[in-house]
């Protein structure tokens, strides 16, 4: 997600800037002066740069790819809510997803635009999203699939690791060990598998999206944790409308109809599929739209403004973001922010 949205802030003709930390901006205002945006990665948590710089908090925004656990249906989990000690405001966080309050930027797969097209034929082979050993061991379900995807000669991998001092040792000594593996070389891995198989966690992962860039078919699981989590559409929701070749929605309970998936998989065949809602050009154009949007900034230096009041009132209410916008910015090109 950060990868995507630095590429569009370039493309969108600002020069993006990588930093550690704003330690060296915590004193001196002046050094803010030409920065648009400040785009943190999963929390903000330099909090003392609003007691410091309060007019800066509206230039902050967050890119929080699992972010939209905290407001699906339109109102927050109970004890769900990721935004830390800052408090920034939920619609100035980014997500990758269409959700109820947080901002949608949208994702790109690394593997969209391939140098040469993966091959469409492929062995009878799949990777178990997943690399916490709990997403396996802590569902009977999970194990009694594995074993009749490898009777069905299958040939499975998994990126497994061991956690909090449980080791992977639970899986069958047939299934291969990825290791640690770089973003690269884990897109250059994909083009061996027909399937991925979903296992319920985690919720929205990217890489089925990365997956079917790479002519990868997606099993999402419904039911089991899928809909602990309170997913009616199972793992992936964003993805689980696409049907055959590209997704196939699979209950664990019904085993044959999982092998009959991964069967399915190796032979209808595709070479690569990348969802129009997760393409570059679309984070490019939200993007834009993100850094038109000088609302935020307004209501910052106004808040007793009538669009302030309205924006704070739907914002407790977790009313979907796309109607706060009641002072879109300019079509054509972004405004930069000056400090009264």
């Amino acid at each position: 997600m950060h990868r995507a949205i630095y590429q569009a802030v370039k493309e969108n003709g600002f020069k993006p800037i990588l930093a550690d930390s704003l330690d060296a901006f915590q004193d001196d205002k002046s050094k803010f002066s030409g920065i648009h945006k400040i785009v943190y990665d999963s929390q903000a948590s330099d909090c003392d740069l609003y007691d410091k710089q309060p007019l800066l908090k509206c230039r902050i925004v967050v890119a929080s790819y699992f972010g939209e656990h905290a407001c699906r249906n339109g109102h927050p989990l109970s004890g769900s809510d990721f935004r830390g000690n800052c408090q920034i405001p939920y619609r100035q966080y980014l997500s990758p997803f269409e959700t109820s309050c947080l901002t949608n930027i949208g994702f790109s797969p690394r593997n969209e635009h391939p140098r040469s097209p993966p091959p469409i034929e492929r062995a009878r082979a799949g990777l178990l999203l997943g690399k916490h050993p709990g997403v396996f061991n802590s569902d009977p379900w999970v194990m009694k699939v594995i074993s009749e995807l490898i009777a069905a000669n299958f040939t499975l991998y998994t990126s497994c690791v061991p956690e909090n001092g449980v080791s992977c040792d639970f899986m069958p000594s047939t299934v291969v060990r990825m290791g640690h593996m770089t973003p690269e070389d884990y897109t250059s891995l994909m083009n061996s598998f027909s399937f991925m198989l979903g296992s319920g966690n985690p919720i929205l992962s990217p890489s089925p999206i990365e997956g079917l860039a790479s002519g990868v078919a997606f099993l999402n699981r419904i039911g089991g944790a899928g809909s602990i989590h309170g997913y009616d559409l199972g793992q992936h929701t964003p993805l689980a409308l696409l049907g055959p070749p590209y997704v196939y929605n699979v209950d664990f309970s019904d085993v044959e109809g999982v092998v009959r998936a991964a069967n399915m998989s190796t032979e209808l065949r595709f070479s690569s599929f990348v969802p129009a809602e997760f393409t570059s050009a679309v984070v490019r154009a939200r993007t834009c739209a993100w850094l038109s949007d000088e609302s935020p900034c307004a209501c910052a230096r106004y808040p007793r403004s009538e669009h302030c009041q309205m924006t704070a009132l739907v914002s407790r209410e977790f009313i979907p973001h796309n109607k706060l916008h009641a002072y879109p910015g300019p079509a054509n090109r972004p405004l930069t922010v000056q400090d009264p």
